[in-house]
């Protein structure tokens, strides 16, 4: 680039993914298109109704990208578009060149270490702001257990079925 930039930033699959295709569009591609159908049982033999298509590019990588950062929002929504862009460069698989490069950019997008890496928020009452109501919902919860009356699944930030010491100490780790 003429900027000295380099790109891309991060990279998602986007190469021999499978989606579905509209049986109804023209093949402008001369017979290029029908090579790659994919028939409904998963193999192009041309024998059943294909309702698929291996393609590729960024229509194919874009969403999985997208998807991930609606899915760090969704654990925390107070992150700003630069927190969730370092957690995905962060967190991607190196490939290539090791470190960043021109090809892959910081890696592969990794989901489940960006998930992992991202901390709760302790917005318990989802509205917004974190005051003495996320703190009082809580202690509302104190010691109750999954199932129980008073249980704030929302409060129980590790995940263990109970609201105790352990919750309040990762809400202050983050």
């Amino acid at each position: 680039r003429v900027d000295g930039v380099r790109k891309p930033d991060i990279v998602a699959p986007g190469s021999r993914i499978i989606s579905t295709r509209d049986r109804n569009a023209p093949d402008t591609r001369l017979g290029f298109y029908d090579t790659y159908i994919v028939d409904n049982d998963g193999v192009s033999n041309g024998l059943g109704p294909a309702d698929y298509i291996v393609i590729q590019g960024t229509s194919m990588a874009s969403p999985h990208a997208a998807g991930v950062a609606a899915i760090l929002l969704s654990k925390n929504p107070f992150l700003t578009s630069a927190e969730v862009r370092s957690y995905l460069e962060t967190t991607a698989t190196d490939k290539g060149d090791p470190g960043r490069d021109n090809v892959y950019g910081y890696g592969l997008v990794n989901a489940l270490a960006a998930i992992n890496r991202v901390p709760l928020s302790p917005d318990i009452n989802l509205n917004g702001v974190v005051n003495g109501a996320d703190l009082a919902l809580l202690i509302s919860s104190w010691n109750q257990r999954a199932g129980e009356a008073g249980f704030n699944a929302a409060a129980d930030f590790n995940g263990d079925g109970i609201v105790y010491i352990y919750d309040l100490v990762i809400i202050g780790l983050n």
